[in-house]
This record gives structure tokens, C-alpha cells and sequence, in this order.
């Protein structure tokens, strides 16, 4: 997958969850994420043969490779800190 996916969650207002999945010639891309009192938890799917990057709020890009990952805002600032 050319670029690989691109996972960016952006909550706001009363939405405090999402889910999407798009199947691609390389397999299933998904996301979910919830936002708690403890911050953003995503969960997501990369296709076999492709690298992502997920751009959580305030965090550094982190880069999943394939297979199901998943990603907490406080884990990401406390290994940037």
C-alpha cells in the first residue's frame, strides 16, 4: 500500500467514540477509538505488507506495523516525556 494508512482520530464535541473499517486490495484497515476521562484509546488494524501512522492528539506520529495495535494518549506522552 503505497503511503500505507493514515490514522488520525479527532474528537470533539459530544462525539466520544467512532469506529470505521475499509477493506482494501491489501486487507481490512480499521479504526476505534473512545475518548475517557483518561484521554483518547484507539484501536487499530494495518493490513499485512503495509506500515500505518497513527497521529494521536497532542502525541508524536507513531508508526504500527501490520497486524492489530493498541494506542493510548497517556502511553504515547509518557514515552515522549
Amino acid at each position: 500500500m503505497s503511503g500505507g494508512p493514515l490514522f488520525r482520530p479527532r474528537p470533539g464535541g459530544d462525539t466520544t467514540w467512532a469506529r470505521t473499517r475499509h477493506e482494501t486490495p491489501y486487507g481490512t484497515v480499521a479504526l476505534s477509538w473512545e475518548q475517557t476521562s483518561k484521554g483518547l484509546t484507539a484501536r487499530i488494524a494495518v493490513p499485512e505488507g503495509c506500515d500505518g501512522t497513527a497521529e494521536l492528539p497532542r502525541c508524536p506520529p507513531v508508526a504500527p506495523g501490520p497486524g492489530e495495535h493498541v494506542l493510548s494518549m497517556a502511553e504515547l506522552a509518557a514515552r515522549a516525556a
